[in-house]
């Protein structure tokens, strides 16, 4: 049974930047490897979408993404040992206006693809959420269940996202209120059923604006993440974790982020630290690119006077500055961050250039290893790269694309030593 949760706000203080690490590395060895490589022909219709994620079940993956024109969702598994499974497909209503899903189970992890279709009332008054829950070996699905949230019509479109969980039983849900517009959170069952009835809020402040919203990799079953922008002049903007466990409730950390006057681009990627409790995200500004680690406060026992415990000591955050934007010519082309995983004591970030994956390294410092590991494609042209970290590796999958609308879909693990 999963309780009602207790939110128990983390507030970090002011940013605090170390330089020294901005400039482009020489040529060298980055010391990690493309550990294993799975091709997927064009012949499977998912293999050449430009909207497909890769999440973790189990010791596998799954790879889900839906058509351009949100009229099927369409799902591949790859098991432990990197032998791909048979892409199956759902189409989807007919008024449907947008799409998401997550995997969950009913006898076994990720047995369901939950899919989570927004339809049109008649008349264009309001959209509705409703959940499929599908069988992923591709048996027929039932038809949608009734609407569980409804949003009224106007200018702006609902703001919905759903993620798979670190156990594949049950589906992330975060959506922003349509009457308070406040980050809120619930969790889905195999059978496409909300979990937790009371739709928990994750955010108290309504006069803030929220972007960003979705799920990462993190310490809890769940773990939901947004950009709270403030409400307050000359303030800056805030990074959100929210960390849900069955047996722990609700917690979040929030973490300062940004120069003042400068805002964030586009949205940071988070995986937790070594440390109990300990968080690492990277993000991009006009400046450039940064690593931001909270170190949390020091383990302590108040039986114990060598491990004295201060209430007020909430850890802190340091900030690094890993790459220039002059370097690639300006904010606007500086490649995107595409993933992030912790290799010790360092971090590898996957980076979508132009024409080419790239793995950089980095220290515990900040500091960018010389070099990277480029990840294989025949022709240089990819599609938006998604990545999930799993068990000492980070996943990878794009689309290879060789002319038209040929190519394959590649699924790559990376690991560093």
């Amino acid at each position: 049974m999963i309780h009602r949760t207790r939110v128990a706000a983390i507030a970090v203080g002011s940013l605090v930047l170390a330089v020294g690490a901005g400039c482009q590395p020489e040529p060298g060895d980055v010391g990690c490897q493309v550990s294993r490589e799975v091709a997927l022909p064009d012949t499977t219709p998912l293999s050449l979408l430009s909207n497909v994620r890769v999440d973790r079940v189990g010791d596998g993956v799954v790879l889900i993404g839906a058509d351009a024109d949100n009229a099927t969702v369409r799902w591949l598994a790859i098991d432990g040992n990197g032998v791909p499974g048979t892409e199956h497909a759902l189409a989807l209503p007919a008024d449907t206006t947008a799409v998401h899903y997550a995997m969950g189970g009913v006898s076994a992890p990720g047995d369901r693809v939950i899919v989570g279709v927004l339809t049109s009332v008649a008349g264009g008054t309001a959209t509705e959420l409703h959940f499929i829950a599908a069988p992923s070996d591709g048996t027929a699905a039932p038809l949608p269940g009734p609407a569980v949230l409804t949003f009224a019509a106007g200018a702006a479109a609902p703001v919905v996202t759903m993620g798979t969980t670190k156990s594949a039983l049950v589906a992330g849900l975060g959506w922003l209120a349509p009457d308070t517009g406040l980050p809120m959170y619930a969790l889905v069952d195999g059978q496409g059923g909300i979990v937790d009835q009371a739709m928990n809020p994750v955010d108290t402040d309504p006069a803030a604006g929220y972007a960003c919203l979705g799920f990462t990799a993190g310490e809890g079953e769940a773990t939901l993440s947004y950009l709270r922008y403030p409400t307050v002049a000359l303030a800056l903007p805030s990074w959100v974790i929210a960390d849900y466990g069955p047996a722990t409730g609700l917690s979040t950390l929030t973490l300062t982020v940004g120069q003042l006057g400068a805002d964030m681009i586009g949205c940071a990627l988070t995986v937790p630290t070594a440390a109990a409790g300990g968080y690492a995200m990277v993000w991009q500004d006009y400046s450039g690119s940064w690593l931001s680690v909270y170190y949390p406060p020091p383990p302590c026992d108040p039986m114990d006077p060598s491990k004295p415990c201060d209430p007020d000591d909430r850890g802190h955050v340091l900030s690094y500055p890993f790459a220039s934007s002059t370097d690639f010519g300006g904010p606007d082309l500086q490649p995107p961050l595409r993933g992030l995983a912790t290799f010790g004591v360092d971090y590898s970030v996957v980076v979508e250039r132009p024409r080419s994956v790239e793995l950089w390294r980095l220290d515990a410092g900040g500091t960018r290893r010389n070099g990277s590991l480029v990840y294989p494609s025949l022709a240089g042209h990819v599609g938006t790269v998604s990545s999930v970290p799993r068990s000492g590796r980070l996943t990878s999958t794009y689309a290879d694309f060789t002319g038209g609308s040929t190519g394959r879909r590649l699924i790559v693990d990376a690991q560093c030593y």
